[in-house]
């Protein structure tokens, strides 16, 4: 009996074991909670359902950050790899929205959160980073606006440098970080 007690205390550690090991294994370089402009949640997994993703971090009243943004939509949608995230440096914000709609920007906007302002630590917009599947910073800091050709350069490097990182899991993917309630 104690045999059996003993045994099956060791399946449990080694089980609880496993699943610590696993519940760290996903430790980004930028780790967030927020909400986009249509109030669905995103979280940092989103990073994981894309070999790139983009953070730009703008403002409406920004002519740089204003200049890019359709040259990012063409870039979204050229570059089915690449996930593309505006960050409103803004507090919601009708007027993100009205520009977002007035320049049929479609890629999401998220708000601002602490952890996101600490990436984007240069203190001037637009700036803009990359992070990888594995939730890894990859290449440099962008600050300023370029064309789409200048981005399309850095993405076509970046891509290159980084491809996806397939993990099997047993969880389904929902896509893009969805949260329970449907949202991203």
């Amino acid at each position: 009996m104690k045999r059996t007690i003993s045994v099956l205390l060791l399946v449990i550690l080694l089980l609880s074991a496993g699943a610590w090991a696993f519940a760290e294994d996903w430790n980004p370089d930028v780790s967030f909670t927020t909400v986009d402009t249509e109030g669905r949640e995103w979280t940092d997994e989103t990073f994981k359902e894309a070999s790139l993703t983009m953070l730009n971090f703008w403002a409406y009243w920004c002519p740089p950050c204003v200049g890019e943004m359709p040259d990012l939509q063409k870039l979204s949608e050229d570059y089915p790899d690449l996930q593309l995230l505006g960050v409103s440096m803004e507090e919601f914000e009708q007027d993100n929205i009205k520009k977002m709609e007035e320049l049929e920007v479609k890629y999401p906007t998220l708000r601002m959160t602490d952890s996101l302002l600490e990436v984007m630590d240069t203190g001037y917009i637009p700036t803009t980073i990359f992070v990888n599947s594995e939730g890894r910073i990859v290449g440099e800091t962008y600050v300023g606006g370029k064309s789409y050709k200048e981005w399309a350069g850095i993405v076509e490097k970046l891509l290159e440098e980084n491809p996806r990182v397939e993990k099997n899991t047993d969880e389904p993917s929902d896509g893009k970080g969805a949260t329970e309630d449907g949202g991203r």
